[in-house]
């Protein structure tokens, strides 16, 4: 179930400004006399001033009301549900993303490598935050690798001639670990260019999800009705003439 923005208060009170401004803009535009209200059996003279300052005090009483309502409202707004399901699905699919280019990586690492070596595997926390940091516009593939075997966090290179399992030291072995140093470079910046190219490709996806809530909750919901109070309230001080709302009419209904 969707999440409204608005509270109860706050969707009656525009529902009143909306009310309130139409009828004053309406009122102006078509030039609507009232000269008797029939109450009670009774004909009320109604003069046409009073008429136009009971629009103008409702149009500004239910604006200001509206105004702080809203205001409230939307600086305690929640995500909604769809909102946070879009976020994770795009999360989820540069997650995907990255441990696809970490799989290629570790494939091509164990085919450059040679008996007795072999990779025992790539640290998926270290790699994931280097990802993250390639992400950069101003990170430095190159200055970042040569930090990739020092200490072992990333390439943990062994030996089967070596027993106990351990990474060896990147300092003892460094022709061992320079082919795959140099793929990793080759695969970081790859990766660079090729999530951007994703990220764009999912841009208008995020985008529209984006813009139709800002849309709901900031055009609809929120301008639109403080635009139509302001229009009511200095059409009816004769600021700005909406007698152009006329031209809307059917050709029929103007005869």
């Amino acid at each position: 179930m969707a999440i409204d923005p608005l509270s109860p208060s706050t969707r009656i009170a525009k529902r009143n400004l909306l009310a309130v401004s139409i009828l004053a803009i309406t009122y102006k535009a078509f030039n609507i006399t009232i000269e008797n209200i029939p109450i009670a059996g009774l004909n009320i003279r109604f003069d046409r001033g009073a008429f136009a300052f009971l629009l103008l005090c409702g149009a500004s009483y239910f604006g200001l009301t509206f105004l702080f309502y809203y205001l409230i409202d939307i600086w305690n707004i929640e995500e909604t549900p769809h909102q946070q399901n879009v976020r994770q699905r795009f999360d989820n699919r540069i997650s995907s993303f990255r441990t696809r280019c970490v799989q290629l990586l570790n494939q091509e690492v164990i085919e450059c490598l040679s008996d007795p070596f072999y990779l025992s595997g790539l640290s998926p926390g270290s790699m994931n935050r280097l990802l993250e940091q390639c992400e950069r516009k101003n990170f430095d593939i190159d200055e970042a690798a040569l930090k990739l075997g020092t200490p072992q966090s990333i390439l943990n290179i062994g030996s089967r001639n070596i027993g106990g399992g351990n990474a060896l030291n990147p300092a003892s072995y460094r022709e061992v670990y320079e082919a795959p140093i140099k793929i990793t470079i080759k695969h970081l910046k790859d990766y660079r260019r090729d999530v951007r190219r994703y990220r764009f490709f999912l841009l208008p996806w995020m985008t529209s999800v984006k813009l139709m809530y800002a849309t709901r909750n900031l055009g609809l919901d929120g301008i639109l009705p403080i635009a139509l109070a302001i229009l009511a309230i200095v059409a009816m001080y004769d600021l700005v003439s909406v007698h152009w709302i006329t031209w809307l009419l059917p050709s029929s209904v103007k005869q």
